[in-house]
């Protein structure tokens, strides 16, 4: 072998190693990187129901009352007993021989309706009170602002319903509106200073939402206003929901 060969071959044998002694440090290297990793610790976790109550005794009752009165100037022959429920669509009187209607709202029955009156919100309230009662039976009422001719017929069926001959036309005297089936929840109930205490937590305005919720379901499947569902039905439907009524761990 002549002297040049014997240095090159001499330098590859290095190069050699010296790759080989690389891959071996840094494999060696990494080696002593993952034995000195530090254990993770870990811990189980559960998931469970955070309930938080109070126990109080109050009386739950009608706590406000509303006059009605008919707009119109009359002869009042006949009234409605005292104490009696009034629901949507409730003859509470007749002046004149003429029957006054309870329909459900805020806004007074101000003046006459018809197809040529100016939209206004007393027409929305008016359809609403229509729909609600059934008088709409192939759904063509849009609840809007506006008497059109589907108003004027759900009116006329409502009026032949009352012993009138309909004419699709409300006279102001024919309907009195009063606030009804409104669920008051949560926060804003009125109660005592002691209840206030206990109720304006979060898992008891979130009781009373479910309460509240249910109950109109009820109402509306059953076509009957919420004060004539049964409370032991109610208990029953938000106990098989799994909702905390006080008497049973909840689940």
């Amino acid at each position: 072998m002549s002297r040049t060969a014997a240095v090159v071959a001499g330098v590859l044998a290095l190069a050699a190693a010296g790759t080989v002694a690389v891959v071996a440090a840094r494999s060696q290297t990494d080696t002593d990187t993952t034995d000195t990793t530090e254990p993770v610790a870990t811990a189980q976790v559960s998931r469970r129901d955070l309930v938080i109550y109070d126990e109080t005794t109050a009386t739950l009752g009608f706590t406000t009352s509303v006059t009605v009165s008919s707009p119109v100037a009359g002869t009042v022959t006949s009234v409605i007993a005292a104490g009696d429920h009034v629901d949507p669509g409730t003859v509470v009187a007749t002046v004149d021989g003429a029957p006054v209607v309870a329909m459900l709202g805020d806004v007074p029955n101000y003046r006459d309706l018809s197809r040529s009156s100016v939209d206004g919100i007393d027409v929305r309230q008016l359809e609403s009170n229509l729909v609600l009662l059934g008088f709409d039976p192939y759904g063509e009422i849009v609840i809007d602002e506006e008497y059109d001719r589907a108003t004027a017929a759900a009116v006329t069926l409502w009026e032949d319903s009352l012993g009138l001959e309909g004419d699709g036309e409300v006279a102001e005297g024919q309907i009195v509106y009063v606030p009804g089936n409104l669920l008051v929840a949560g926060r804003c109930a009125s109660m005592t200073h002691e209840g206030q205490s206990a109720a304006r937590v979060s898992g008891a305005c979130f009781a009373m939402g479910e309460a509240a919720g249910n109950a109109a379901a009820m109402a509306l499947a059953r076509g009957v206003a919420v004060h004539e569902i049964d409370p032991a039905a109610l208990r029953a439907k938000l106990a098989h929901d799994g909702a905390f009524l006080g008497d049973a761990a909840p689940r």
